[in-house]
């Protein structure tokens, strides 16, 4: 599991001591090919990290984006409730580890160093996705 929490960015200030008592919050789920992790629209309330396999992205029936090993999904959710923008699909088979709004909450009142890492590594990759599609707009 640590694996492929040391190839996700957004985990990187959690550093080695971190991720490791993050383990103990995640949940590992296996999908089959074609498996709907979630639907557009429908509450959010869990931090993906893609472990083995490809997730894909779509909305409105297209496909916008396709996540490997490492790649995280959802983190916004653990901290503001609100609904998933697209749906999340195994693309084959797939591995994801989860940390579901709960055991955040659990998270933060055990190791709150560790949940503060973990939300400036979400803020910072949520910044980093911002500027480059105020790149794309502006082109």
């Amino acid at each position: 599991m640590n694996e492929t929490l040391s190839k996700a960015p957004m985990l990187d200030a959690l550093g080695e001591a971190g991720r490791e008592l993050l383990e103990e919050f995640l949940e590992e789920r296996s999908y089959a090919d074609g498996f709907l992790l979630f639907q557009q629209n429908e509450e959010a309330s869990e931090l993906l990290v893609v472990s083995r396999g490809r997730v894909g992205l779509r909305k409105g029936g297209e496909v916008i984006a396709s996540l490997g090993a490492g790649d995280c999904l959802g983190g916004v959710s653990l901290v503001v409730i609100g609904t998933r923008e697209c749906e999340a699909f195994a693309d084959g088979e797939v591995e994801v580890l989860v940390l579901t709004r709960q055991s955040y909450l659990r998270l933060r009142a055990d190791c709150p160093g560790v949940a503060l890492d973990l939300l400036e590594g979400i803020v910072s990759h949520v910044s980093l996705a911002l500027r480059d599609a105020l790149g794309e707009l502006s082109r």
